[in-house]
């Protein structure tokens, strides 16, 4: 037997949870709802932004670390389908970087730049800490979008390391960065 509700979170968010249960045990079966077409409002927000020509990165990364930045109580824990869009958002960055109104600013200042892989470099932190939305999640979509968000971070370095000719301590700083928090992440909780 399926239950479906309204996402938690304000109202703003869209989307339904399901959950399930075992009709012979009365268990929820898994015991989280399925929550993988849950999307708060925020992050339709920096969807939108991502997407749309001009848009400044930092403002994008901004929004996502804001609302991403409380992992410790469950009410605060992002929905499984929020990992995928996030995902999504990181790969959009460096469009966004390139484009004619940002190009002075982020491919003319590398220290723009670098502040959008520092920032995104916690995102992937704060998002692998939200272990609710990976515990809802089946494995085979937390291998794939651990690897995506994985694999967004290496290309936006990337695009740093094309941007600029002189960035060894940046880039020793967010090699620092990474090492305190990328590699401390815990995927499978």
């Amino acid at each position: 037997m399926t239950r479906t509700q309204e996402c938690p979170g304000d109202s703003a968010s869209s989307g339904r949870s399901e959950w399930t249960c075992d009709p012979d045990t009365l268990q929820f079966t898994p015991t989280q709802p399925d929550r993988s077409s849950c999307v708060p409002a925020w992050l339709t927000l920096a969807g939108t932004l991502a997407t749309t020509e001009g848009s400044d990165p930092r403002l994008i990364t901004g929004i996502i670390l804001d609302n991403t930045a409380d992992y410790s109580v469950e009410a605060d824990q992002i929905p499984s389908g929020a990992i995928a869009r996030i995902t999504a958002i990181g790969r959009l960055l460096m469009e966004r970087m390139q484009d004619e109104a940002n190009a002075a600013d982020y491919l003319g200042e590398t220290s723009n730049t670098v502040a959008v892989v520092e920032d995104w470099v916690q995102v992937a932190a704060n998002a692998f800490n939200h272990e609710l939305a990976w515990e809802e999640a089946v494995i085979d979509v937390m291998v794939t979008e651990a690897s995506a968000m994985m694999a967004g971070m290496e290309e936006l370095a990337y695009f740093l390391l094309q941007v600029g000719n002189d960035l060894s301590e940046d880039l020793a700083s967010i090699a620092e960065d990474s090492n305190q928090e990328v590699f401390k992440l815990k995927i499978f909780g």
